[in-house]
């Protein structure tokens, strides 16, 4: 469908970061608080919009109609063969949005035209023509999405089709779950129990996201041959929600999923000596562009849930303990970190060793 006619929880919530780095940025900067209030309030309507996203039974935040803001399921209206008129005689209490799918085997040489009235009569109610630049081709045939809403459909009438080609007109399905719609915990949205419900039932569930070399694009392959595609795990994406488990204290799953990550990355460092666009979850293997940067390995992430921040050659701070099972060194203009299962020790460009056990947050200096 049109994307443009949905609210995007991963869209709302990056612009909801975006506002909140400007509101710091304006304080570092010494601005007076009345130069970020318009971003303030575009920030908190941003806020309610994916708030009101939150799906509590699938503890999942879900796309909605742009202008009803409701979540609809695909039902299918209206079908028929080729050119023609049907009369769904169907209502709603609500105005829904509606999708055309044209099933062809020749989409590039249709032009089709496809009017909705909500009366068999064209004197009556509501009438939407979409025209044939407003398809856009899909797997399958032809696809456009109704700019109007509907409180009922009366009447469907298709021209420029072939007999054999198929036309159905259903309401648009916004069920569709990916994992960008976990993209609000990176932003700080939701609240304790929800961040729990969303991260034990879905991001840290095998059955959904939780698979062997990050989370893929689809907790479900709708499809086997669209299996590169929903169970592809792109870095960026497994970054942000990374980031978002460690900001509400998830530090044993951010790192499981960071050596999750890590393991596709290095087994195609290995086999075939190259870094993909993206991962299979599954297996391993790289998909799409080789040496993209998208698959370099993911290094800031690895060193927040390592909990080793440099802030400089002589100067680091060190938070909780290594939960990873094998012990890291990082080497960096002569600093030297070596953190194991029960101490870290940091050695300085001089010699000079400092050993810590405590996990809470320090800062390590020569």
């Amino acid at each position: 469908m049109d994307i443009s006619l949905v609210h995007s929880p991963s869209l709302e919530a990056m612009l909801y970061r975006e506002a909140q780095s400007i509101v710091k940025i304006a304080k570092q900067l010494g601005k007076p608080e009345e130069e970020t209030m318009l971003v303030l309030a575009q920030a908190e309507t941003l806020k309610k919009s994916i708030i009101a996203s939150w799906n509590a039974n699938q503890s999942f935040y879900s796309y909605r109609d742009r202008e009803t803001g409701l979540v609809s399921t695909g039902q299918i209206i209206a079908k028929k063969k080729g050119n023609g008129n049907a009369r769904p005689k169907v209502e709603f209490e609500a105005g829904v949005r509606l999708l055309v799918e044209i099933q062809t085997k020749s989409p590039a040489a249709k032009r089709p035209e496809v009017e909705i009235s909500e009366y068999f009569t064209k004197t009556k109610g509501e009438v939407e023509t979409i025209l044939g630049h407003q398809f856009q081709w899909r797997t399958g045939g032809l696809v456009a999405t109704t700019q109007k809403l509907f409180t009922r459909v009366g009447r469907v009438s298709v021209t420029g089709l072939d007999e054999k080609d198929k036309v159905l007109v259903k309401l648009i399905d916004t069920t569709g779950e990916d994992l960008t719609l976990a993209l609000p915990l990176w932003a700080g949205i939701p609240e304790t129990q929800q961040a729990n419900a969303l991260i034990g039932r879905n991001l840290m569930t095998a059955d959904r996201f939780d698979r062997p070399f990050g989370f893929p694009s689809l907790a479900v392959s709708p499809n086997p041959d669209a299996d590169t595609v929903s169970m592809s795990v792109t870095l960026p994406w497994n970054q942000l929600i990374g980031e978002g488990l460690l900001a509400y204290g998830f530090r044993a799953e951010a790192t499981r999923l960071t050596a999750h990550l890590m393991n596709g990355v290095i087994q195609n460092l290995k086999q075939n000596r190259s870094f993909y666009n993206r991962y299979h979850a599954e297996k391993g293997t790289g998909i799409g562009e080789r040496n993209s940067l998208h698959g370099f390995a993911p290094v800031g992430l690895f060193m927040q849930t390592l909990g080793v921040t440099i802030l400089s050659p002589v100067k680091v701070k060190l938070e909780g303990k290594n939960l990873f099972p094998w012990p890291v060194t990082i080497k960096y203009k002569g600093l030297t970190i070596s953190r194991g299962l029960e101490q870290t020790v940091v050695t300085f460009s001089n010699g000079e060793s400092v050993i810590v056990k405590e996990e809470q947050a320090c800062i390590v200096e020569m």
